[in-house]
């Protein structure tokens, strides 16, 4: 992250994202590309991050072609990854507020190890 806040640039946006992120694009469409999270929550079997390809940082910014899109890539997670349970996450505008430490609007698919301890999505103050 210190490396990220250096170079001054969004690692989430298209033309920096494979600068950070070293795991393959696994869908993509206009507005959404899917991608496994580089690094994924220790209770989790499966947590994938759905990444918006414009920079937008509150979910109350995007519009109605990529909403619905949204909806697909989550479609796409559920039937390619066969989900059997889990949840979708995403945090929105001030970090202070939301806890996220990228601003760039992505959504986080986790699903926890069955029969093993609950994975905790934190909204708030980061606990980075």
């Amino acid at each position: 992250m210190r490396k990220i806040r250096i170079a001054g640039h969004c690692p989430f946006c298209p033309e920096n994202l494979a600068t950070y992120h070293t795991k393959p694009i696994l869908w993509s469409g206009n507005y959404w590309v899917v991608t496994e999270n580089a690094w994924p929550y220790t209770e989790a079997s499966l947590h994938l991050l759905i990444i918006l390809k414009t920079h937008e940082e509150d979910a109350g910014t995007i519009g109605v072609a990529a909403e619905h899109e949204f909806f697909e890539a989550i479609r796409w997670c559920c039937s390619a990854k066969k989900l059997g349970g889990g949840g979708i996450c995403m945090r929105s505008g001030d970090p202070i507020l939301s806890g996220a430490t990228i601003k760039h609007l992505h959504a986080q698919i986790i699903s926890p190890v069955r029969g093993g301890e609950s994975v905790r999505f934190f909204i708030g103050r980061s606990r980075h």
